[in-house]
């Protein structure tokens, strides 16, 4: 999992350098010919990194006082903040409160999608069938 983490974020870095240098006007047309693609762009992209992350670092939690948060939310929220409001000072780029909200959605949703995924697989898969005689 973490090889695959890696990858994807790479890939994803990759991604948003290409778009911030203007290196990939095709795939900016393709998400804006589709109606609310930029937005399911940033659910699916930031989503799958929260996915990712979560599910590499085993849904690890910090406590913060009343408030237990994902490892992966602490990181992911300060970074995805940091890159739109990057974006007001990129010619390329257009910053949006709604594309940050998006971000923000992805990250909760696709965490509390690893944290189920994690805790499934975690859960006792009831009595074996298998007899041991001895």
């Amino acid at each position: 999992m973490k090889r695959t983490t890696i990858c994807y974020t790479i890939c994803l870095l990759g991604l948003v350098l290409a778009v911030d240098f203007g290196w990939a006007e095709s795939i900016r047309e393709m998400a804006n010919q589709v109606p609310w693609g930029d937005k399911l762009c940033h659910l699916i992209f930031v989503g799958g990194l929260a996915f990712l992350l979560n599910m590499t670092l085993l849904g690890k939690r910090i406590q913060i006082g009343p408030m237990s948060l994902f490892v992966s939310t602490l990181a992911l929220v300060p970074l995805m903040t940091v890159e739109e409001f990057s974006q007001r000072w990129l010619t390329n780029r257009t910053f949006s409160l709604a594309d940050l909200a998006c971000n923000y959605v992805a990250i909760v949703m696709f965490g509390w999608l690893a944290a189920c995924w994690l805790s499934k697989s975690n859960e006792p898969q009831g009595k074996s069938s298998v007899k041991v005689t001895g």
